[in-house]
């Protein structure tokens, strides 16, 4: 009843608003959205005053409810929420632009959703590759499926194979031997490098032995 009652330019706020998640900030929304700085402030103002968003902080706010959120989402058309995934992504991307780390899965989410798989997979194993840094290797395993999910007959063999690659290695560090032996052979079928697939069977290898599986790393070293 109150998403009702809010006007045009209020709810087209509140649209951009639960793309962007569940809390946002005002300068994310301000470009995102494309609103002069005048509706921009009546239009947060109305949704303040129907208790839709709430302030934390001077530039800071969240909605509510998830509920909220979650109706608006769910009205918009497929169409209009894929523009406003690739809006915020690319917002994202210039306000941050001095350093991406700590947005880039946020970033790659929103290409997701945009139906922009190729910056997607780019900021996912980005992603990655930053939450290895920081022995956070769970995250990286599901930022790596992530990208190897949107993977199609556009990305790269050799694309695929790195990010299986990577997968593997998180895999073998978090001790999930089988997985990511499994990883490792499926970058080894996408490989046409000889020196790059020198390099991982011998990588395979070494899990191999890590197993115990003697006989099996001697095949796949021979």
């Amino acid at each position: 009843a109150r998403l009702a009652q809010l006007t045009p330019l209020a709810r087209a706020l509140a649209d951009v608003a639960a793309i962007i998640g569940r809390d946002f900030q005002f300068d994310v929304l301000a470009q995102a959205s494309g609103a002069d700085e005048d509706a921009l402030v009546r239009g947060l103002d109305e949704l303040w005053r129907r208790r839709i968003v709430r302030e934390h902080g001077a530039l800071a706010y969240d909605f509510t409810h998830g509920k909220l959120r979650e109706v608006i989402v769910a009205s918009l058309s497929p169409a209009r929420a894929r523009v406003l995934h690739r809006r915020v992504a690319e917002t994202l991307e210039r306000l941050y632009s001095a350093d991406l780390d700590p947005v880039s899965a946020e970033i790659a989410r929103h290409y997701e959703q945009a139906g922009k798989s190729e910056s997607a997979i780019r900021y996912y194993a980005s992603a990655a590759q930053i939450a290895q840094r920081v022995f956070a290797n769970e995250e990286a395993i599901e930022n790596y499926r992530h990208a190897l999910a949107l993977c199609t007959g556009s990305i790269s063999s050799n694309e695929v194979a790195r990010l299986q690659e990577n997968l593997g290695r998180a895999l073998n560090v978090t001790g999930q031997y089988d997985q990511a032996r499994a990883a490792f052979t499926s970058a080894l079928d996408c490989l046409d490098q000889p020196l790059a697939r020198a390099r991982l069977t011998r990588e395979l290898g070494a899990l191999e032995r890590l197993q115990y599986q003697y006989p099996m790393a001697l095949q796949t070293l021979t």
